[in-house]
């Protein structure tokens, strides 16, 4: 596929700025529709936090740390209905806790950036068959 392309194109790493940007979309304050029975989940982020701490991660990475930020959450229902039956849990005390900045710090510590390795390697491709 590569041989049929003109060009080779290196798309760099976010920026701050890019980041801050993604963890908004992935994560913005209030996500889903709250009414006619719908969940919602809301965001309590430090959305500047979470950027800062993504240097080096592309935007599938962030992507990444934002989908395991909300499955912390679900994962504390799942937890919840394990350690109970049905018939002591009114449905009342089922609900999502907000996704804060603690749990993207957590996902973050478990997931690993997965262009920072290669960023070198590109960037030489780039000095030395990048167009100008």
């Amino acid at each position: 596929m590569l041989r049929r392309l003109e060009k080779r194109i290196l798309v760099d790493l976010p920026n701050k700025e890019a980041r801050i940007h993604m963890f908004e979309s992935f994560l913005p304050p209030v996500i889903g529709q709250g009414t006619s029975g719908g969940l919602q989940l809301k965001c309590y982020l430090d959305y500047d936090v979470a950027a800062e701490l993504t240097e080096g991660y592309s935007g599938s990475d962030i992507r990444l740390v934002c989908k395991e930020a909300a499955m912390r959450v679900v994962r504390k229902i799942f937890d919840i209905l394990e350690n109970s039956s049905i018939e002591n849990l009114p449905q009342t005390q089922i609900h999502f806790d907000p996704i804060t900045t603690d749990d993207v710090k957590a996902a973050i510590s478990s997931t690993m950036p997965s262009a920072r390795q290669l960023a070198g390697k590109y960037l030489e491709w780039q000095q030395q068959f990048g167009s100008s």
